[in-house]
């Protein structure tokens, strides 16, 4: 091994993890003075797990969206630190954008600060993480394509934001209609965490396969949508057999919906989130294997 080649690779990495760094420095600063409560009391003072929950998710989405901005590093410092700080910029922009979706279009039924802030109602907190770590995960996949120059690139990673986002609305409703208890009630009315921790894996697995159908895109946008559609519609189809997965195999003699929704059961609850989990990333391996054969 060529420990000299190791230690300047690793030298040589050290500016572009700095500029990532303060991104995301600059990102929960963003977070936490443009939220409608004082986050250091909620996590402090009042000891609010709700707070917590979202807050951790939406750490952990912008810190995948600015993993995207590392991608294809390598060509010249100066033009790595622009791609980082300028990609980092608009992933934190939109990563603060996809709260406002998920309050308006996800959970849509009812005030999420009033629930967060008020009732600590963690069901809906877990909701939002899961929901912030999917566009992190969406951002990641965006931000991997390979576009004709700077500003198509940041065109390209909107669109594909924007795409992504209407995806997780629509993936939303569609787990509200496969599923037999009302989701927006248990969550809201029982601050039912369990229910939260379910529907929060249904959009993780999403934002895995956006993520996965978004690698490499370019900047074809007509091309890359359709399959963005048709891989995303594909992995709904195998989201909604995992739950009768679960009902027959892993909760035998048992039901999943009622268990969530009845029992506020939050081992069946992160079972039923881990499983779509689990399908996404076998579905995300084999779809990237099979583009790999076919380029």
């Amino acid at each position: 091994m060529d420990y000299m080649l190791l230690f300047d690779s690793l030298f040589s990495a050290v500016p572009n993890f700095v500029i990532a760094t303060l991104c995301w420095i600059a990102g929960w600063y963003l977070f936490d003075k443009t939220v409608s409560f004082n986050l250091k009391d909620q996590l402090t003072q009042k000891d609010n797990p709700a707070v917590g929950s979202m807050v951790s998710g939406y750490q952990l989405g912008l810190a995948l969206a600015l993993t995207g901005t590392l991608f294809g590093t390598g060509l010249s410092l100066f033009t790595d630190l622009w791609n980082i700080l300028s990609g980092g910029i608009l992933s934190i922009i939109l990563m603060r954008l996809s709260i406002f979706v998920n309050n308006k279009f996800i959970l849509y039924r009812f005030n999420i600060d009033k629930e967060i802030i008020r009732d600590k109602n963690c069901g809906t907190g877990q909701v939002v993480a899961s929901s912030s770590i999917a566009t992190g995960l969406i951002l990641l996949g965006a931000q991997t394509g390979i576009s004709n120059s700077w500003a198509l690139g940041i065109r390209d990673i909107i669109v594909y934001w924007l795409a992504g986002q209407v995806i997780l609305v629509v993936g939303g409703l569609i787990f509200q209609l496969i599923t037999s208890y009302d989701v927006h009630g248990v969550i809201e009315h029982d601050d039912n965490e369990a229910a939260g921790w379910s529907f929060g894996g249904w959009l993780i697995a999403l934002g895995i396969i956006i993520c996965t159908a978004l690698k490499g895109a370019s900047s074809n946008v007509i091309v890359e949508l359709e399959v963005l559609i048709i891989i995303s519609l594909v992995g709904l189809l195998l989201f909604a057999g995992t739950r009768i997965v679960v009902d027959k195999l892993l909760l035998p003699g048992g039901s999943l919906s009622d268990e969530v929704a009845g029992q506020k059961n939050l081992a069946a609850g992160k079972v039923a989130c881990f499983s779509f989990i689990t399908i996404a990333l076998i579905l995300s391996a084999a779809v990237e294997n099979s583009f790999k054969s076919i380029g």
